[in-house]
């Protein structure tokens, strides 16, 4: 059974992991603390506002998605972060690692079409 995603709740988790209060965290949004409060009851929260909230708590912004109750479980007895998802760095290192090897048969391959038509054009 698996559980629905309350980004509320996600949010006043990740909040409170950086030791961010309501008030301080409300003014680096721009809204009031009782927006904040409101926020963290709802089970949807806007996209551009998780967005706005991951820059200021330095999290990606899909961790929203992803954080519950059992995260914060195996954070509190000491896993870290990145051992319960995934870095977005590891994922954008693995991805830059397969262009490049795209890229270098790109290459190439572009040096055997230049070398077949270097050998068409002599046999003509």
């Amino acid at each position: 059974m698996s559980e629905s995603i309350h980004h509320g709740t996600s949010l006043r988790y990740l909040r409170l992991l950086s030791g961010m209060k309501q008030e301080i965290f409300a003014r680096k949004m721009g809204v009031k603390q009782q927006q904040i409060s409101k926020w963290e009851k709802q089970e949807t929260i806007p996209r551009s506002r998780l967005e706005q909230a991951a820059e200021i708590l330095k999290v990606p912004a899909d961790l929203f998605e992803k954080f519950d109750e059992s995260s914060l479980l195996k954070l509190a007895a000491g896993v870290k972060l990145e051992d319960i998802f995934p870095s977005t760095k590891k994922m954008v290192e693995y991805f830059m690692e397969e262009l490049a090897k795209k890229d270098k048969l790109i290459e190439e391959l572009k040096f055997e079409l230049i070398e077949c038509k270097i050998a068409k054009t002599e046999n003509q």
